[in-house]
């Protein structure tokens, strides 16, 4: 019964957030101007959207383990191929100090932008 209730709760919330949005749109204002070309996707996203009705989460430590893994693979090509572009990547998705303290434990050669970083932080 009370799931039952939570889900009716849950879909007028939902019924409401939809018909708002094609209000806004129907009133043919700026909103409308903005966005009726994304009117179906806004709805879909509200009526698909499972984390939320479910009472699931995402798993932020499996997200975290994926940005670490990914800027390994990057700081491993970038020395690889020289490329500060790859290297860039890594320092914004995990920050310079991660980036420095990777390379430092796995014996990495320390870059010219990576040597500034730490002079910069030492003065």
């Amino acid at each position: 019964m009370i799931r039952t209730i939570k889900n009716t709760i849950a879909m007028t919330t939902k019924e409401k957030e939809i018909n708002a949005l094609k209000a806004l749109v129907a009133m043919d204002g700026y909103f409308a101007e903005r966005f009726r070309g994304d009117l179906d996707t806004m709805v879909g996203n509200i009526e698909k959207d499972f984390p939320i009705e479910m009472g699931t989460s995402v798993d932020a430590d499996i997200h975290k383990n994926e940005i670490k893994n990914l800027c390994v693979f990057l700081l491993e090509r970038a020395q690889k191929f020289g490329d500060i572009e790859l290297l860039k990547k890594a320092i914004e998705l995990k920050g310079h100090a991660w980036v420095i303290r990777h390379k430092l434990q796995n014996e990495m050669p320390l870059w010219e932008c990576d040597k500034e970083f730490i002079l910069f932080r030492l003065a």
